[in-house]
């Protein structure tokens, strides 16, 4: 049966296009909307009767306990309304119960007998077929299509649908054109205004004997008679450009004429610079003499000592007749340095020193021989304190900061294989080279902050050249970048590199240069590096010779800089950035697993010079001994016992987060490392 009716209702939807079920709601609703109607009617009538027209009556003792007659209508008019929306609500409800009733006795009355093939004994619907089945074979099963395939050609329809109407749009559009460009060229009896004006473009469809046809042919012939003359003019620039080129290798030639008269020019102005005192290597104004100008009594008094000097070193006589020269200028030689060197007479500073300072310091190893030989001990002294003033002046980086990247994504690496795996994807394409998590990356900008704030300010910056040290500088650098774009530069820097424990298989290396300028802007690096850890991973001690080692270099580097840096900046990672601290102060404790130097996310420490910078005696036999071939062997620089590298240093801040909003996080010591002794444990994070 349920078959049956499912057969029947199919055919008769594909018959009507639409369900029976469809038609019966339309009734049904329809009904529905006119007792709708019906109601509001009966209810609108009612409410614009009157109380008394209705036969509302207020009982005797109501309208006596109410005080007046507007009071009593009110109370008659709210008597009337109440009955009326309880004669509404129940008239609605009878309503429709009556015609759920009976509408449900004509939808079964409606699809029994009307809407139906037939009765169900007899079951036609299996028999009848519809007009758009005529010359369709439903025996042959072979030939059937499938739901898909009928499914894909109904797909095809829509979209053969869709293309016929883009064509039809397009073909209305070239229409548009064409009639465009038909009023144009004039091809209509007159233009779209109707004024009867000739269309701009009428030439273009008049016949040849036209004027306007023959002019242009005319103008078209005089452009092509032009060109021989334009290839000419072209000749000729290519002639005057050899002659501009000839010009240029003349003038760049040293033994041309130009060249001589340039270099002569030169060789004037070097030496008339020289007789004003101005040193003309230099650049700029700093080689101008400041100060008072030297007498020329001063200027003797220094070069006869000097000679003096000069001759007791070369072997002459330095006995009776040497000592008796000497006495004789010794005062006014005394005098003069005195007054070039800003001293009084009890030997006491009350002015800066004049530039023959850089020549007197050339004095201060003869100081010695002034004092034992000669017995000037004042002239002696002075020149001792001018060498210490000199080797100050030598020492220019004042301040080292030092910062750890912030907190970064994650990865894992199996210690029998020594295979590195991570969930995120490197932007280098280095699995164990991830970039900063969102957080790290809000950190980055908290320091950057900070560190813009800094007094002295970075001068130059150092990083690890692995993404997420230079990740937490850009911040930084984009804003010192503003104020002064060369100090934003990043120099990378492989000695102050990640820190990954000793194992039989190679650790990763950073990206390259060309692949770092992939992702930053303002990276610098030395085609030599300075020290590289070994693939193979490092020691605790070879971590802290190799980091004693390239400081060394990097300290030594910014002290003869010309752009004087005072303070620099250095972003590394953890285990680097306590060895950092370890070999600025020297202060190597006897466990180095000891906890002494901080190094949290994105921390911050800072490092003072001690005082003048001094060389350590084995430094200069150190200096370029690192073999790239034997990377593991790293030369000592003797920075343990309290020394430190480059004159020692103290710090001043020892990993600060107080500016950052989450404080200390991520913590790392090499009691960490320690705990994972014969493991590698992928960095020191």
């Amino acid at each position: 049966m349920a078959a049956s009716n499912q057969t029947t209702t199919a055919l008769l939807t594909e018959h009507f296009r639409y369900t029976p079920l469809t038609l019966l709601d339309d009734i049904i609703n329809t009904v529905n909307e006119l007792v709708f109607r019906a109601v509001n009617a009966i209810e609108e009538g009612f409410g614009g009767t009157t109380a008394e027209q209705l036969g509302f009556i207020l009982d005797t003792n109501a309208a006596k306990a109410l005080p007046n007659d507007a009071a009593r209508r009110d109370a008659l008019a709210e008597l009337k309304q109440n009955e009326i929306d309880n004669g509404i609500v129940k008239l609605e409800s009878l309503l429709n119960a009556t015609v759920d009733k009976d509408f449900d006795k004509f939808e079964i009355y409606t699809l029994r007998n009307i809407l139906a093939v037939g009765h169900d004994e007899e079951d036609l619907a299996n028999w009848v077929r519809l007009d758009h089945y005529q010359g369709v074979d439903i025996a042959d099963a072979e030939n059937v299509p499938t739901p898909e395939e009928v499914q894909l050609q109904r797909r095809k329809l829509n979209e053969t649908a869709k293309l016929n109407t883009m064509l039809k749009a397009e073909e209305a559009k070239n229409a548009a054109i064409l009639s465009q460009l038909t009023t144009l060229i004039g091809a209509e009896a007159k233009s779209q205004e109707g004024d009867g004006r000739e269309s701009p473009f009428a030439f273009l469809n008049s016949s040849a004997q036209n004027a306007n046809a023959q002019q242009l042919t005319q103008d078209t012939q005089y452009a092509v008679n032009q060109i021989p003359a334009l290839r000419r003019l072209l000749d000729q620039l290519k002639d005057a450009m050899q002659t501009i080129h000839t010009r240029q290798m003349r003038l760049d030639d040293e033994d041309s004429i130009e060249g001589r008269r340039r270099r002569y020019l030169h060789n004037q102005s070097r030496r008339a610079l020289e007789r004003k005192g101005i040193d003309a290597e230099a650049s700029g104004s700093a080689s101008i003499a400041t100060g008072r100008k030297v007498g020329r009594d001063e200027l003797e008094g220094i070069e006869a000592v000097a000679q003096a000097l000069a001759g007791a070193d070369n072997g002459r006589p330095s006995g009776a007749g040497a000592k008796t020269m000497l006495r004789e200028v010794a005062n006014r030689f005394e005098k003069s340095l005195k007054m070039v060197l800003g001293y009084d007479a009890n030997n006491t500073r009350h002015q800066e020193p004049h530039n023959t300072l850089a020549v007197l310091s050339e004095l201060r190893p003869r100081s010695v021989r002034l004092q034992v030989e000669f017995g000037f001990a004042t002239t002696s002294n002075l020149l001792h304190n001018i060498g210490q003033e000199v080797d100050n002046a030598k020492m220019v980086l004042e301040v080292i900061y030092v910062v750890r990247h912030g907190y970064r994504s994650n990865w894992s690496v199996d210690p029998s294989t020594g295979h590195y795996d991570s969930n995120i994807p490197s932007p280098t394409g280095i699995v164990a080279d991830p970039a900063l998590a969102s957080y790290g990356v809000a950190q980055a900008k908290q320091l950057g902050k900070h560190l813009i704030s800094l007094s002295p300010p970075v001068d130059k910056i150092y990083s690890s050249p692995f993404y997420r040290c230079i990740q937490t500088l850009q911040p930084f650098t984009t804003e010192l970048s503003k104020k002064d774009p060369k100090k934003a530069t990043i120099n990378l820097e492989r000695g102050v590199g990640e820190f990954y424990g000793q194992a039989r298989f190679d650790h990763p290396s950073p990206a390259t240069i060309e692949v770092l300028n992939e992702h930053f802007t303002n990276l610098q690096q030395d085609p030599e590096a300075i020290i590289v850890p070994s693939t193979k991973g490092e020691s605790i001690p070879q971590l802290h010779d190799r980091v004693a080692y390239c400081l060394s270099h990097l300290i030594a580097a910014a002290d003869v800089d010309p752009n004087g840096p005072k303070a620099i900046l250095i972003c590394s990672h953890a285990a680097a950035m306590i060895a950092i601290g370890r070999v600025l102060t020297g202060n190597m404790p006897d466990d180095d697993t000891a906890e002494d130097f901080n190094c949290f996310t994105a921390s911050f420490s800072k490092f003072v010079r001690r005082g003048r910078a001094q060389e350590n005696p084995d430094f200069s036999a150190v200096k370029g001994s690192w073999d790239p071939a034997v990377a593991e062997n790293v030369p000592d620089v003797k920075w343990r016992g309290g020394a430190g590298v480059g004159g020692g240093w103290e710090c001043a801040v020892n990993g600060d987060c107080s500016f950052l909003d989450g404080g200390e996080e991520r913590g790392w010591t090499f009691a960490m490392e320690a705990q994972q002794a014969g493991k590698v444990t992928g960095a020191s994070v």
